[in-house]
């Protein structure tokens, strides 16, 4: 997905074109391309799921608001995962009180059994996605949160360390 941060520099909002009118596809390559545009929106921005299904099929071009995009890392590997899930919780309604969309890769990922490197990559794809990632002071302890820093860090994502330091 290295091509895709360009999303990055887009405006709070994405613009779902009118893509019945393009003549230039065929009905087979519309209902892909509406198919891939709802797997998309379920995927990263769960909240605007519903939304997104009539605006993807309504006649005229449609906006769908969303607000800046946070990732959460931090150790969750080989700790308990009713307090871990708790933590990335508490850190989840903060930055969602302070107007954020959060990625909480605890929620993302929604099994304890994956696969970590399957695991991994779910959450490497999700973050390419985020304008911003917010490291729990737990990340120096967690290999999978190092790869998401060093990541976050050559996609130019901005990275938070406390809080109170995110506006």
């Amino acid at each position: 997905m290295s091509g895709s941060r360009d999303l990055k520099n887009l405006p709070n909002y994405i613009i779902i074109d009118d893509i019945e009118e393009d003549n230039k596809r065929t009905p087979e390559q519309i209902e892909k391309l509406k198919k891939n545009y709802l797997l998309f929106i379920e995927l990263y921005f769960p909240r605007y799921s519903q939304k997104s299904v009539s605006n993807i099929y309504h006649p005229l071009k449609s906006k769908i608001r969303m607000n800046k995009t946070i990732y959460i890392a931090g150790k969750v590997t080989g700790l308990p995962a009713e307090p871990t899930a708790l933590k990335f919780k508490e850190a989840q309604d903060e930055l969602e009180a302070k107007g954020f969309d959060v990625i909480n890769p605890i929620e993302l990922i929604n099994n304890p059994k994956e696969d970590w490197d399957v695991a991994m990559n779910k959450c490497l794809e999700a973050l390419e996605f985020c304008d911003a990632i917010y490291m729990l002071p737990c990340y120096t302890d967690s290999k999978g949160a190092m790869i998401e820093h060093r990541t976050a860090t050559k996609l130019g994502i901005q990275i938070y360390y406390e809080l109170e330091t995110i506006i």
